[in-house]
This record gives C-alpha cells, structure tokens and sequence, in this order.
C-alpha cells in the first residue's frame, strides 16, 4: 500500500496535467506493456505460435507480471483437472501426414503437391532405426 501510494503522489502532478488536455488523454503505457512483457517472450526468439498458444502464453505472462504465484497457479490446476489418460504416441509416415493435411485444408491441400523433400541417407538409416526400435 505505501509502495502505491508513493508511486500515485509522486506522478499526481503530472496525472493532472495530462488530465486538462482538451481532448482528454493523448496516449497510454500499452505499446510499452506490449513490449516488455508480451513480446520479450513472444517474438524475441524466433518461434511459431497457435492462436491458442499464444493465447495461453499471453496469459500466464499477465498473470506473472500481475503478482499472481505460479506454484499456487499449477497447484490448483491439479486439483481442478486431474490429468486425462495419455495417448499412446503415434507415429504417421509423410504420405500420412500430407493425405491429412489437404483433407484438412481442402482447396488449400492443393499446394502440398509441391512440396518436395530430400534426406540425407544418414537421416534415412536413422529414421528406419528408430521406426524398428519403437517397433520391438
């Protein structure tokens, strides 16, 4: 509480100045917000987000940054969803993986046509080893 209240009288001149514009205020911290705590761990390092990931993401980074505790956060997802049985990891081929994306996509399944890929023969061997490995 004194924490606020010193930050509150310490900027209350400068609250009220902005206050008095005749358009009422110009501008707000959000760019800065965005910057700190949004895109430090969203688009610092290059990486691919869903819609739902960084949905997520973008919320446990407001939770953190809004004092919330993440011990006491996992502790109660535990209690509110017990864990869900796992599947059993499944392992599709690329003719399996490309037939369901353009089901998937429908008119778009088009251009996986073109989609061409090589591997190195060591890849090959290493691929064809862990297939017979998990196969055991």
């Amino acid at each position: 509480m004194e924490e606020a209240a010193s930050y509150i009288l310490s900027n209350w001149t400068a609250a009220k100045l902005r206050l008095k514009h005749k358009n009422g205020v110009l501008g707000s911290s959000t760019e800065s917000h965005v910057s700190h705590i949004l895109s430090a761990r969203m688009s610092s390092r290059p990486m691919g987000w869903s819609r739902q990931g960084a949905s997520n993401m973008s919320e446990l980074r407001a939770y953190y940054y809004n004092g919330g505790d993440m011990l006491d956060l996992v502790r109660y997802q535990k209690k509110a969803c017990p864990e869900e049985k796992k599947e059993e990891e499944k392992i599709l081929s690329s003719t399996q993986i490309l037939r369901s994306e353009k089901s998937r996509h429908g008119e778009l399944g088009k251009y996986l046509e073109s989609i061409h890929h090589s591997m190195s023969l060591q890849n090959k061997k290493k691929v064809y080893f862990e297939t017979q490995i998990r196969g055991l």
